[in-house]
């Protein structure tokens, strides 16, 4: 008897665990760029063009990198005169930083027209 329930059980998961998968169907995809359809606010851009304006406290070198380290910009700036770069970046980016004389800045990507002073 025992025999009996463990073949009825035995067969009954494998049995189960052979169902036939269903297809999925897959959308058939653009043949042509011009195909594509997109909303009309839809940027095909991946980037974004920053104009930075900076005034350091004295004459330095300045470094503007990304958050990884990467150098972005390199000058010379001029005690209390305004410095203006312009950088593209990619539209995921949020910040950059901004090293003068030992001291690190973080500057905010929340305008495409920043200005920043360095203290």
């Amino acid at each position: 008897m025992k025999k009996v329930v463990l073949v009825l059980i035995a067969a009954g998961s494998i049995l189960s665990s052979c169902n036939k998968e269903e297809k999925m169907q897959i959308p058939t995809e653009p043949v042509d760029i011009k195909e594509l359809k997109v909303g009309n606010h839809f940027d095909w851009n991946a980037a974004k063009t920053y104009e930075i304006e900076i005034i350091g406290y004295a004459n330095s070198v300045l470094k503007i990198k990304d958050m990884d380290g990467n150098i972005l910009h390199q000058a010379m700036l001029t005690k209390n005169v305004g410095y203006k770069t312009i950088l593209q970046l990619p539209a995921h980016q949020k910040t950059v930083k901004a090293e003068f004389l030992g001291n690190s800045y973080e500057i905010s990507l929340d305008n495409t027209n920043i200005q920043f002073t360095l203290n």
